[in-house]
């Protein structure tokens, strides 16, 4: 052994301690033993042919002293790991940090920071990163065979029209549903599109002082996060956990002056690069009323729970772009066996909750939005209470703009007593052809491109009204505020005579092969999102379908063939990347459609959960590259 001595550089030498330089190893005595060897340290370093030198204390290095200090965290075996993971959600997280994370990110462009994310949700990125049942958009499915293909809308109404025939239009067939790569955008615009119209005229409600029955003082819309505790994050993980959750952040928010909005859910926080996403999960609100700082310290104190102001809302763009953002990662379930739809990650709360605050939109510019309004009243002449039915009394009404600014707001004031004398239906009627008076069907839009509407509508019209029950005008039971907005989209209007444009698609019992040649080469050369107009109508008649087929809604493939949609998802992309229990729902789910679609098939109609469960097989194919049992995640 070497045991010369070397130690001049290296500063006092420790009585009866040696270290190997060839392994860097941990100092050791002479007579210390092996764990594995039976032999001492020395001998076992000697017969390696290893240089020994006397150790001698020196002072740390930055490495030696990160190494102690990650060697003091480290658990000492398994099962003080286990507890440690077990007992400590908030292991080495920095709270205040992310606590205001969220806020940080908003000092940002949100509006462009919605398309980082669909970058991301489009290449699936984050399916490696989710727990338990909780997705992000775009990551559920890649989507159906008829997502993205094409539908046709039209109007064959030629007597109408000044041509004698007709028009249609090659449209996008979209399933609208969040988890799917293929349509979670547009699915996300449209709910933006929904959440913005329902908050700018319930938060115009709260300041409308003739229509609003509660006192009323000046209300904005405001951005707030509602922030977890670490203690209760694994409460997310569960349908009842988050149910719990939302229900005691709803307590909480009412010792504030908040009177309700929107809730979204957000699951995950993601590093800044947005390379990977973890769970923290915490609640984005868009609300009306205020927050009162001592009593956010309050609740911080008391419960661990914070409340944090982002940012006031001034403008219908600004409200969308922001909800818009929200949703870009907001969460998406996953659908439980045997229910019909999955769990909602966007609910309404408070005064703006779905049964107190209702939302109508009508067509503007269209003779069908006449109808449309006739709907909103007929269905709302009375109302039964304790069984008893009463009628409608009245209705008070503001017809209201918003120009541009919240605050830049006009209300035109009207109110109205209905005859309930006789013929309550017919009175009822009456009030709404009353209204009529602002729907405007555009009748005259340019035949070369009729999607240009002629003049800028305002930036929002709508009715707030305020419908009261009772048994007279004098004695009124209980009231129910609706809200009518007027949608003045061109879109789906036909260019002439303004009627909304149905889906055309051939009868159930099949076509032609030269009705479908005709149809597939006009579809070839149509633009997309263009109405043209059509000289003949009767070659066309056939297209107008009342039914729809067992074999499912009809579209068209980019070949312009007849397909019909099977409602059968393809399993996403990153299906590997996914946890065991998301891996086996999706398959489960995909299964599920399968066996779904035969069975309407083969019976015409479609399954109870009993027969679907017995359609349903797993094989053992399914369970390669995956550990964990199956059992575990039926």
């Amino acid at each position: 052994m070497n045991t010369g001595n070397r130690s001049g550089n290296l500063g006092t030498a420790k009585d009866n301690l040696f270290y190997c330089k060839t392994c860097n190893s941990d100092p050791f005595t002479r007579t210390q033993k092996c764990l594995n060897f039976d032999k001492t340290l020395e001998q076992f370093h000697a017969e390696q042919g290893h240089s020994i030198f006397p150790y001698s204390k020196r002072e740390q290095s930055i490495t030696d002293l990160f190494t102690q200090k990650m060697n003091d965290c480290l658990p000492q075996s398994i099962d003080e790991l286990k507890n440690m993971l077990k007992t400590s959600l908030e292991f080495h997280v920095d709270k205040e940090k992310t606590i205001d994370s969220d806020s940080n990110e908003f000092r940002n462009n949100t509006k462009g920071g919605f398309y980082v994310y669909e970058e991301k949700n489009l290449s699936q990125h984050f399916a490696k990163d989710f727990v338990s049942d909780i997705m992000l958009p775009g990551h559920v499915y890649d989507g159906k065979e008829s997502c993205g293909k094409w539908k046709i809308n039209g109007c064959l109404e030629s007597d109408l029209h000044s041509h004698g025939g007709g028009y249609v239009k090659k449209t996008i067939q979209r399933c609208n549903y969040k988890g799917c790569k293929k349509c979670a955008t547009n699915s996300i615009q449209r709910e933006a599109n929904s959440i913005t119209n329902r908050l700018m005229t319930f938060c115009n409600l709260k300041n409308n002082r003739k229509v609003y029955l509660k006192e009323n003082r000046s209300r904005i819309l405001l951005h707030n996060i509602v922030s977890i505790p670490f203690e209760e994050h694994s409460l997310y993980l569960t349908k009842d956990g988050r149910k719990k959750l939302r229900a005691k952040a709803i307590k909480y928010l009412k010792e504030f002056d908040i009177d309700g909005g929107v809730m979204i859910d957000h699951p995950y926080r993601f590093s800044k690069d947005l390379e990977s996403a973890r769970l923290s999960p915490h609640l984005h609100l868009i609300v009306t009323g205020w927050l009162d700082g001592q009593k956010v310290k309050e609740l911080y104190e008391k419960t661990g729970w914070i409340v944090t102001n982002v940012s006031t809302i001034e403008t219908w763009n600004d409200c969308y772009n922001l909800s818009k953002y929200l949703l870009s990662h907001s969460a998406v379930f996953m659908k439980q066996d045997g229910k019909r739809s999955a769990e909602h990650s966007v609910r309404y709360f408070g005064e703006c909750h779905n049964k107190k605050f209702k939302v109508e939109t009508v067509l503007k510019y269209s003779v069908t939005g006449k109808e449309q309004l006739d709907s909103v009243f007929l269905k709302r002449k009375e109302i039964e209470k304790e069984n008893i039915v009463y009628k409608l009394q009245k209705v008070l009404y503001t017809h209201s703009i918003i120009h541009e600014e919240i605050k830049d707001v006009t209300n035109e004031y009207f109110e109205n007593y209905v005859d309930t004398s006789d013929h309550h239906h017919v009175n009822v009627l009456k009030l709404s052809r009353l209204l009529r008076r602002y729907i405007i069907p555009q009748t005259d839009f340019p035949k070369d491109n009729p999607a240009i509407p002629q003049s800028d509508p305002p930036n929002m019209e709508f009715l707030q009204m305020r419908f009261d029950y009772g048994h007279s005008h004098c004695d009124i039971v209980q009231s129910v505020y609706v809200n009518v907005i007027f949608d003045a989209s061109l879109d789906e209007l036909c260019p002439e005579c303004s009627i909304k444009m149905q889906t055309l698609a051939p009868p159930n019992d099949g076509w032609s092969e030269k009705q479908a040649e005709i149809i597939a080469s006009m579809l070839m050369d149509m633009p997309e999102d263009v109405t043209l107009p059509i000289d003949n109508v009767e070659q066309f008649d056939y297209l107008r379908n009342t039914g729809i087929s067992l074999l499912g809604i009809p579209y068209f493939d980019f070949d312009g063939i007849l397909q019909h949609d099977t409602g059968i998802y393809e399993r996403p992309e990153n299906l590997d990347l996914l946890n065991p229990k998301l891996y086996w729902t999706v398959i489960k789910n995909t299964d599920a459609q399968k066996a779904r679609y035969m069975f309407k098939l083969e019976n015409g109609r479609a399954p109870t959960v009993e027969e679907l469960h017995e359609r349903i097989t797993f094989t053992k194919s399914h369970v390669s590259n995956k550990s964990d049992s199956i059992m575990n995640y039926l």
